[in-house]
């Protein structure tokens, strides 16, 4: 992945839903819906750390928050599918540059293989 803001964005958003995925009981709803509040807040506070002004963080916050949907839901949707499970990590870790074959093929393995924790670790 790309060591820029984009780059980390993406990969924030990739654990994002790694963990989203993860089994969860109803009760765990507020945790998630704050981890989301927690991330759209240290967007908005990075924005400002980086000199932006009231009016440009309101505008690039809603376009992030925008993005961070569309990936969420593009992962959700590509779940199934293994060849657009690639394709939407291509297009969006990658922003459509993907790098030697042997990267995305580890990238799609972590994703695909990523370890969903035992019914005594949920429970």
């Amino acid at each position: 992945m790309p060591d820029t803001l984009d780059g980390r964005f993406d990969l924030i958003l990739l654990h994002l839903y790694l963990f989203l995925s993860l089994p969860h009981k109803p009760e765990d709803r507020i945790m998630r819906r704050l981890l989301l509040e927690s991330l759209f807040e240290d967007m908005d506070r990075s924005l400002r750390e980086m000199g932006i002004g009231d009016t440009g963080v309101a505008k690039r916050v809603k376009t992030m928050s925008k993005a961070a949907f569309g990936r969420l839901m593009a992962y959700t949707d590509t779940a199934d599918t293994p060849d657009a499970r690639r394709e939407a990590l291509i297009r969006n870790v990658y922003r459509g540059n993907a790098p030697a074959p042997e990267a995305v093929d580890k990238l799609v393995g972590y994703v695909n293989n990523w370890k969903q924790p035992s019914a005594e670790a949920v429970a």
